[in-house]
């Protein structure tokens, strides 16, 4: 089936693996409002160890639950990569399939990033920001232009104030993010059933992804709209 975004995902499901020696979490299928709950559950795992980051392949799915996501993965200084990750496959509907790891903690092991799979679009580019170390191959994001779901009878100025809303939420959380607020005109730009994918050049220049040396830098701006 198609929806939206291309094919139509199952929901979010997390799964821990293992990555150049350390423990990720795979995060894959359409953002519910239930994927904050799973993340926090998959992160804070009981006796296991603490995962380095989040792999996020999504088409995307509820806005204010990416939000969450990426709130969730800030607070526990993870960081996040999009796209280019070739994924273990499933071998049924619950249970992950994919090589074991040589430790013997039967995690299975993905190889690092390349360039020809993988998406992370929608509510699921936004919580990609809350990494606090980001990469992604160039196509792999995908943002777009935020449009409120009106109930039926909502007045148009209703439909303009729910939307104007949501735009200052997500300007004040890109830029938390340290995303630069650029990034919100950019995604409003295309028709509402397009992606903004950001070129190469601009992933780094918008604070998308980060430089691995020097880390996450909040811009001033963001706390002064923080008190509006």
């Amino acid at each position: 089936p198609e929806g939206r975004w291309g094919r139509i995902e199952r929901p979010m499901r997390m799964q821990r693996v293992r990555m150049d020696g350390e423990i990720w979490i795979l995060a894959q299928g359409e953002i519910t409002t239930d994927s904050p709950r799973f993340l926090s559950e998959a992160i804070a795992k009981p006796g296991e160890a603490s995962p380095r980051g989040v792999i996020l392949q999504s088409r995307g799915g509820r806005l204010q639950a990416g939000l969450e996501m990426g709130r969730i993965i800030r607070a526990n200084g993870l960081e996040t990569r999009a796209g280019g990750i070739a994924c273990p496959d499933s071998t049924d509907d619950s249970e992950p399939g994919g090589q074991q790891s040589p430790d013997g903690l039967g995690l299975p092991t993905v190889p690092n990033m390349h360039e020809d799979t993988g998406i992370c679009a929608s509510a699921c580019a936004y919580a990609f920001l809350g990494g606090s170390q980001r990469q992604s191959q160039p196509g792999a994001l995908g943002f777009h232009r935020i449009s409120a779901i009106a109930p039926a009878g909502m007045e148009a100025e209703e439909i303009a104030a729910a939307e104007t809303e949501m735009l200052r939420d997500l300007l004040l959380y890109m830029l938390a993010m340290g995303a630069e607020a650029e990034l919100v005109g950019l995604a409003q730009v295309p028709p509402a059933a397009a992606l903004a994918r950001p070129a190469a050049a601009d992933l780094s220049r918008l604070g998308i992804v980060t430089n691995a040396t020097t880390g996450i830098s909040t811009p001033a701006r963001a706390l002064q709209l923080a008190a509006l």
